[in-house]
Formats: C-alpha cells, structure tokens, sequence
C-alpha cells in the first residue's frame, strides 16, 4: 500500500515541497502483524482550525472502531478496522445512489363521486378515518362522498397520478404499509404542504395512480404500496373501503366508475 499522508485526505491542495515532520518528530508505524503496509504521515502545513477539527474526528472514529473489536490480537483488529471501514464506504455509496422521486402537482382538477362495479356509493361520516361502500336508494345521493382528483406530474411515473381530497376539507386517501397489509385512510393535510410530493418520509402515500380499464371504469393502485388497490366488498354493504391485491379480486372489487 501505498504511503497514506493524513494532510491529503483533508486537504486537496498539492504540496510543492515533501511534508515535514510534525515538530520536528516522524511516527512511523510498521508491524509485522498487520498485512497492511502502512505509513502515517502529518504535515504541519497550512494550518487550520477546521483541519484540527477534522483530524480529531477522525482519529475519534479510528478509536471507537477499535473499542468494538474486543480481545483481539493486533493482526485482527487491524484486519477487523479495515474491513469496518470499507463496509462504511460501500454504506455511503448505496444510500448516494437511493433516488429521491418527486411529484409535481399541476393546474388539473376533476369533481367526482366514485361507485363500485356493484353500484355501492362510497360515503364517509364526519370525524372517521375511512370510507364505507353503501348501495344508496333514491333521495339519499346528498351521502355521496364528493371527491377532488388534483393531477400531478413525475419523471417516474408510469401513469396519471391522482390526489383524491374530499371535496371542501383537507382529507385526502392516503395508503401505507403495517407490517404485510397496505392500509386505506384518511388524512388531514393543507393542499399547500400537497403542491409537491417527495418520496422521502413516505409522503408518496398521498398518491395514486389513476388506470382506466375500459367501459368507464378505473382502478386506483398505490404509488408507496405498489400492487396494491383501493377495493370495495364484492357482496357486504356498509363495509370499510380497503386495499387489496389483484388475487384477491374474487370477494373484492377494484374498478370504479365516475360520475
């Protein structure tokens, strides 16, 4: 390996003249022990409280990955250090590559009421947090949940996706996983903070998109729970509106129609 001049690693500046000597004194570290071979150098030049500050992170760092190593002969921890160390890095690198997905909300906006393949109405009563499908008879269509479908835009996206407010208030569908299940609610949020998604902190769960699948119907898949479908009850009335999977088709319906 290579000398390793510390002053390099937190100073890109290239030196004219070889590195002095800290003080006057050179350490040199060899052991027979350890594979590596490994020279320390520390440069006085230039200076700062910042290279201090930086220096003194990392020999803190090097300390604390040593005190985890236990009774370890030195050939180990020095085996063990490094190999701490280029765990770290590849950590560093996998997470920079992590894309953040971003959502734009644009000028589009469509009122509707949505029933199911089984002409049950979806309805919502003041303060819960989920939606029911009724089969509403005549003079009761005022229970109709009333929806805005506000459009957004993404590089990443693989179709119109939707926002889905209840009209005139701040409560929007929303879908997020607990433990196996994806989970349908309602949440309070300002349309403001909704104007542009980000993936980070889940807040894609405000998403859907939005898929038409012929004879005016749509279904509404999860943009944070993929594969995952706002459904209704193929044969119970008054049941929670709830995500299911395209398997479970068969005592749930997927496809809504806009009126």
């Amino acid at each position: 390996m290579e000398d390793f001049d510390l002053s390099q690693a937190l100073d890109n500046t290239p030196l004219e003249k070889p590195p002095r000597s800290c003080c006057g004194f050179t350490a040199q570290a060899e052991d027979e022990s350890c594979p590596y071979d490994m020279r320390l150098v520390i440069s006085c030049n230039h200076k700062t409280m910042q290279r201090v500050a930086d220096l003194t992170v990392v020999i803190l760092k090097f300390k604390k990955a040593l005190s985890n190593f236990g009774e370890l002969s030195d050939k180990e921890q020095c085996n063990a250090l490094f190999e701490r160390l280029i765990e770290e890095r590849s950590t560093e690198i996998l997470e920079s590559n992590v894309k953040k997905r971003v959502y734009q909300r644009v000028d589009s906006v469509n009122q509707c009421t949505l029933c199911d393949g089984a002409q049950k109405d979806l309805t919502h009563t003041p303060g819960e947090v989920k939606l029911h499908a009724i089969t509403l008879k005549g003079g009761n269509c005022e229970q109709k949940v009333r929806f805005e479908l506000c459009k957004y835009i993404s590089t990443e996206a693989k179709g119109t996706l939707v926002l889905l407010t209840i009209i005139n208030s701040d409560l929007h569908l929303t879908c997020s996983m607990e433990g196996s299940q994806a989970v349908l609610n309602l949440e309070d949020c300002t349309v403001s903070e909704l104007k542009r998604i980000s993936s980070e902190n889940n807040m894609d769960r405000f998403l859907f998109y939005k898929i038409i699948t012929g004879m005016g119907m749509r279904k509404f898949e999860s943009v944070s729970c993929p594969g995952w479908y706002i459904s209704t009850s193929s044969t119970d009335e008054n049941q929670p509106v709830e995500m299911c999977r395209v398997n479970n088709a068969a005592t749930r319906l997927t496809e809504f129609r806009e009126h």
